[in-house]
């Protein structure tokens, strides 16, 4: 037996898998595995109970329990699966507001903790509105070469 069949667990936090056998068999060996994979290196596994210290994205699956009496075949148990929440990243915008004179030099960095700032896109005025001329992003940096009064205003 399987306790949970299923679990959400947020990303970072253990989580435990516990199998069983009811009619307290002795000599049975209960070993863990994980479907169409391997055990995350940091699991490990003790009395038929599988423990995953700070579970991550990759945890998620099926795992499978194997219970093996030595007397014939061993037998599976039905997948447990975990699922992961992953958690929202908050991008860090540096600086937070900016007064510059025309003409200036003007730079906004945005990146998210832990990521490749790449994926990042600015907007001005709204999510993904258009750039004003002249102004670029590149590796999470929005840059304005030479500041104008129309370039005054909200970016995201």
């Amino acid at each position: 037996m399987i306790d949970p069949m299923e679990q959400i667990v947020d990303e970072g936090e253990s989580s435990q898998i516990r199998c069983f056998v009811s009619d307290n068999k002795a000599n049975v060996i209960l070993k863990w595995r994980k479907q169409n994979d391997e055990l995350p290196i940091h699991a490990t596994q003790k009395n038929g109970i599988l423990f995953i210290t700070q579970t991550e994205i990759n945890d998620a699956g099926n795992y499978i329990c194997t219970m093996d009496d030595f007397r014939g075949t061993p037998i599976d148990s039905l997948p447990a699966r975990i699922n992961v929440r992953q958690h929202g990243k908050i991008p860090v915008v540096l600086p937070i507001s900016l007064t510059v004179n025309k003409g200036d030099l003007v730079r906004f960095q945005c990146y998210l903790p832990d990521k490749h700032t790449q994926m990042l896109r600015w907007g001005f005025k709204e999510k993904n509105g258009p750039l004003p001329e002249g102004a670029y992003v590149y590796y999470g940096v929005l840059t304005i070469d030479k500041a104008r009064l129309t370039d005054s205003g909200e970016y995201i």
